[in-house]
This record gives C-alpha cells, structure tokens and sequence, in this order.
C-alpha cells in the first residue's frame, strides 16, 4: 500500500521577493563591511526548506500508516543585495513558534520590529 507525505507549508517570501534584514544579520562583524545603515535591502535569489527530520537527513515510516505528515525546521534564504558592496548570503529563518523573524518585506516593519524590542 502506498504512503502519502503530506507537506503544508508556505514559504512567506519567494525567488524574486525583496526583502529588508540587518547585516550582518546575527550582528557578528564582517570583515570590510561598514555598517552605518540601519538595514539592508536585497533581493531573494534561492530558498531551500530544511526538514525536521532528526540527525540522518531523513524520515523513517516504521509503523503501518497511510500518511506521514512532513514538518518544516527552517528555511534558508540566499540574499543578493541591492548595494553592490556585497556579496550574496544566506538567512536562516527558524520556523518555530515564537522565533525572531529575520527577513521583512519593506523597511518599516523591520524598524518598527526593532523599536519594538529596545
């Protein structure tokens, strides 16, 4: 008997999406970069979905099931900024419940967030 896999998930930004973050976004410091903007405007060029599927990678069925829900641990994001002094890099969004959210899609909702938490 076949086994259905079941995904429901929608990603909130797609290939193509621009998108404000902080960057360097876990405040690390970079060597080159200058930071004296208050974020950062860039353009979503790949997104990967990285599965809860523990250590191996991979999900085992080892009981008689019909279908096996799938969950979404993260999604990562490749980010090529609008400013030509950087290169592209990547955002790692955890999907949890009450993670910090990484990625905004304009300007103002990423300051608002940031007032917000001061």
């Amino acid at each position: 008997m076949p086994i259905r896999f079941s995904l429901d998930f929608t990603a909130p930004f797609e290939v193509g999406d621009v998108v404000y973050t902080t960057y360097p976004p876990d405040e690390r410091s970079v060597v080159g970069v200058v930071r004296n903007e208050p974020c950062l405007k860039a353009t979503v060029s790949s997104v990967k979905v990285v599965f809860g599927t523990g250590p191996s990678g991979s999900i085992a069925v080892t009981e008689l099931t019909s279908q096996k829900d799938i969950q979404v641990e993260r999604v990562v994001y490749t980010l090529v900024p609008d400013a030509n002094l950087f290169s592209a890099f990547t955002v790692e969004c955890v999907v949890a419940d009450g993670s910090s959210p990484q990625l905004f899609a304009t300007e103002e909702q990423l300051m608002n967030y940031h007032q917000n938490q001061d």
